[in-house]
């Protein structure tokens, strides 16, 4: 059968794109009742992760009209501006239909980060 098959990104891409929790804010609450008391109840630390990713682009498919979404995604525990990397299609071999492979670019160079790129011999597995 022939389909659009997104690959996505290497497990090393994942894992800078997971992000990890970071401190977001706390959470202080106190609640009011009816008859006038009160309850202070204890601060709750709130965590976001520390990779904000948003999609982008559309990638068309041959068979289907989107394959799949990019992302950028924003490194927030970055100094400001926040370092971005930016999702785009590494190659796209052929089996039954185009295999996407995806890796990381810095957004604003537009540099592929080496450590996020498919090697042929992973490539061959699929």
């Amino acid at each position: 059968m022939r389909s659009d098959q997104w690959i996505g990104l290497t497990p090393a891409a994942q894992a800078l794109t997971r992000g990890r929790p970071v401190p977001a804010y706390t959470r202080h609450e106190r609640r009011v009742y009816p008859d006038g008391s009160t309850d202070i109840l204890p601060p709750v630390d709130i965590t976001a992760s520390s990779v904000v990713s948003t999609p982008y682009a559309d990638e068309p498919g041959a068979w289907a009209d989107v394959a799949g979404v990019l992302y950028r995604h924003t490194l927030t525990n970055s100094p400001p501006p926040h370092r971005v990397l930016e999702e785009y299609v590494q190659a796209t071999p052929w089996s039954s239909g185009p295999m996407y492979f995806i890796a990381l670019r810095d957004a604003t160079t537009g540099q592929s980060l080496p450590e996020t790129l498919w090697s042929a011999d992973e490539m061959s597995e699929y």
